[in-house]
């Protein structure tokens, strides 16, 4: 008996030394909301967020919606549920930087997404399509990868003789308003694509084997679309829709 004692003496003081290693989570961080967590995807690890065809990984995480259900519970169409996602990981990244926190608790979210759905339902949205008839969208993974500077398309034809729409399947929207900005494009009235309106849901509501985005739901059916590619390569399956290639 004198040894059992022993024996869990041991064991238990053992525990506990390792317990004392983990720090407690904050219990607000187990708040339990109304719900809202069915919508969620769930987050990419870090080592899987790239883009193939961009051959760029992604230094922010997107938080990714179900489309399916998001639509049905709220009535979206399919080019609100991009706005909703596109809004609500916008709000969020700001929310982040305003507190100077990496991530938000769980009631912090909840609140971005209900006051995201009341500036979808308002009408408000974070990508506004230009009205231009004739219309750039500039995919610029490949480029950016090989290091060439956005600066070279100042004064060229893709910037003047269309609205410029910059797209891009690895950088967020912040990361693209910067980039323009250290390339003295801020003038050129561009708008963004970024890699938070991209998913894996397609606008009949399945789901695809890639991220993608059909961009015809976003543009007038009048308005000409040209998308501009690097030289040599391939359109990639991430941009759905009808539309003409060019090469830059």
């Amino acid at each position: 008996m004198k040894f059992v004692f022993i024996f869990l003496f041991i064991v238990s003081c053992g525990q506990l030394g390792t317990s004392q290693k983990y720090k407690r989570r904050n219990l607000s961080e187990y708040y339990i909301g109304s719900g809202v967590i069915q919508y969620f995807l769930p987050n990419l690890p870090k080592w899987a967020n790239f883009s193939t065809s961009g051959k760029c990984s992604r230094s922010e995480s997107t938080r990714y919606f179900d489309y399916s259900k998001l639509r049905q519970s709220f009535k979206l169409s399919y080019e609100q549920a991009v706005q909703f996602q596109y809004m609500f990981n916008q709000d969020s990244e700001e929310l982040k930087k305003s507190v100077k926190l990496d991530y938000l608790l769980f009631k912090d979210e909840e609140q971005v997404f209900f006051d995201t759905s009341d500036k979808v339902q308002a009408g408000i949205k974070a990508f506004r399509a230009p009205k231009y008839k004739r219309v750039h969208l500039i995919w610029v993974d490949k480029y950016l990868s090989e290091n060439k500077s956005l600066a070279s398309l100042k004064n060229s034809k893709i910037l003047n003789e269309g609205h410029p729409v910059v797209i891009s399947f690895c950088k967020s929207f912040f990361e693209l308003k910067s980039l323009l900005r250290k390339n003295g494009l801020t003038e050129e009235n561009i708008r963004i694509i970024p890699s938070e309106m991209f998913s894996p849901f397609v606008s009949t509501g399945q789901k695809s084997h890639s991220f993608v985005l059909e961009v015809n739901k976003f543009f007038r059916p009048d308005q000409e679309l040209i998308l501009f590619l690097p030289k040599g390569e391939p359109r990639p399956y991430e941009i759905n829709g009808k539309f003409k290639l060019q090469y830059f």
